[in-house]
């Protein structure tokens, strides 16, 4: 895959997630709403890729269940929520080479403001105890991980076993089966679509044998992965039903949003129609975690240019989103990266 394309897929990945977050239920057809605005969910996931940036700065490699670099991102985004921490763990801003490693995501003026709510993950990151809660939003944060685990000249183990380190990662704010175990189907999921030329449905089926192989695994103990495997089959046999969607995901849970946001992705694959997921996604309770995961999928798949521009360009953090979209797709494809010859990601990304 050319880097132009590779470049392109990631970017895509990361729009579409803010897509989805933003414009669910926004009324995007309303030429009074000229600016999507982002929610708690497209905050967490930016601070998300700076944490595995400043990962790569600090230790050359961002696969790794335990992230210190991605907990303290977290707790740069709950400062600005002007929390107040409870856990010996709280160290937002590190002291590196003698001056406050603050980067430029925490004085970036679209991400100072306070958007939507998320007092679960506010307690997590406050107190250093993971909620048991089968929250979406543990799955939602995480999708830019499979960046990681997309790139086929940064990992030679397969973008399945990179799940598994996505659904550990996700363990340490999240310990429900649902959302660590959803974190790592949808990193799987996202990584084919990557790393894919095929149709999604296609991409689906070529997922089966990884979710056997996460079947097996820790993060997926207590999931089911069997109910994956049905929502494909409903998919590719019955797409574009609104009365399937609520089958698929009668609450708001983490299982349920994910169910249904591939069932949403699968009755537009073959358009990519981008306005078609966020319709469809309003049949889900949780439709912009639905909406964001969905069309995460085909942005991921298709590249950011099948998403429809008009609607990106309203993005309250459009430009940030795609910023570090860029900045983490080149960091991972570039194999002969040294940190220490790399002054602009030190500067961005100090660690």
């Amino acid at each position: 895959m050319s880097s132009t394309r590779w470049l392109s897929k990631s970017r895509g990945l990361v729009l579409g997630l803010s897509l989805g977050d933003a414009a669910a239920g926004s009324g995007v057809n309303d030429p009074r709403v000229r600016v999507l605005h982002a929610g708690a969910a497209t905050e967490l996931a930016a601070w998300t890729i700076e944490g595995l940036l400043r990962e790569f700065v600090a230790e050359g490699w961002a696969i790794t269940a335990q992230s210190c670099e991605v907990q303290h991102a977290y707790q740069r985004w709950a400062l600005l929520r002007g929390a107040h921490p409870t856990s010996d763990l709280w160290n937002p801003v590190a002291t590196v080479e003698g001056s406050p490693a603050r980067g430029w995501l925490l004085d970036e003026l679209g991400t100072r403001a306070v958007r939507g709510s998320s007092p679960s993950m506010l307690s997590v990151v406050t107190t250093g105890l993971p909620s048991q809660q089968p929250s979406s939003r543990a799955i939602v944060k995480g999708l830019p991980y499979a960046i990681l685990a997309g790139a086929d000249d940064f990992v030679t183990s397969g973008p399945d076993k990179v799940a598994v380190y996505a659904g550990l990662l996700a363990s340490r704010t999240h310990t429900h089966p649902e959302a660590v175990g959803g974190a790592a189907v949808s990193t799987l999921i996202l990584a084919h679509c990557l790393r894919a030329t095929e149709p999604l449905r296609t991409v689906m089926e070529s997922c089966r044998d990884g979710l056997a192989y996460l079947g097996g695994t820790s993060p997926l103990t207590g999931f089911d992965v069997k109910l994956i495997i049905d929502t494909i089959e409903a998919g590719a046999g019955h797409p574009g039903d609104g009365t399937v969607i609520r089958r698929l995901a009668p609450d708001d849970s983490a299982l349920s949003s994910l169910r249904a946001a591939i069932y949403v992705a699968m009755s537009c694959s073959e358009a990519d129609d981008a306005r078609q997921a966020l319709e469809l996604s309003a049949a889900a309770p949780d439709q912009r975690s639905v909406a964001a995961i969905a069309l995460a999928f085909l942005g991921a798949l298709r590249g950011y240019e099948a998403l429809p521009q008009d609607l990106v360009n309203r993005l309250e953090l459009g430009w940030t989103m795609d910023r570090l979209a860029i900045d983490l797709a080149t960091r991972v494809s570039d194999r002969s990266w040294d940190s220490s010859d790399d002054a602009r990601l030190r500067t961005k990304y100090p660690a």
